[in-house]
């Protein structure tokens, strides 16, 4: 990752622009550098993964369509409780996981790698 660029002033022509290097960016960096593309993802942040955005649940359907290692998945989960306002309280279990917590900070520079090892170049710092 180019953490020193804070502009894309000056560099290449590319095929393709990504704004943002969160999960949705990186892959579809990663998914038309694989085509041959060039690509270039801008992220205003000074580095992939920060800061934090969300709290990193996500289903298992998710995970799987997405490829998330197992070195990013921080938990499982097989159910809930929902309060409501008005202090009732709605428990739903089942006995297969449903969804996954993800290390979002890991995740971020997993996908960062992988975007990378395609072609993608990142610049970070970048405000469009």
């Amino acid at each position: 990752m180019d953490k020193a660029s804070a502009s894309l002033e000056g560099t290449a022509i590319y095929d393709c622009l990504v704004v943002g290097g969160g999960p949705c960016g990186l892959t579809v960096a990663r998914k038309v550098a694989e085509k041959g593309f060039s690509v270039a993802v801008v992220e205003e942040h000074g580095e992939i993964g920060l800061p934090l955005h969300c709290a990193g649940l996500v289903s298992c359907y998710g995970a799987r369509e997405l490829g998330i290692p197992s070195h990013c998945i921080l938990n499982r989960v097989r159910g809930a409780r929902i309060y409501s306002p008005g202090g009732e309280v709605l428990e739903v279990c089942r006995e297969e996981d449903v969804a996954v917590v993800v290390d979002r900070e890991r995740l971020d520079k997993y996908f960062a790698k992988l975007a990378e090892r395609c072609g993608a170049q990142i610049f970070l710092g970048c405000k469009i």
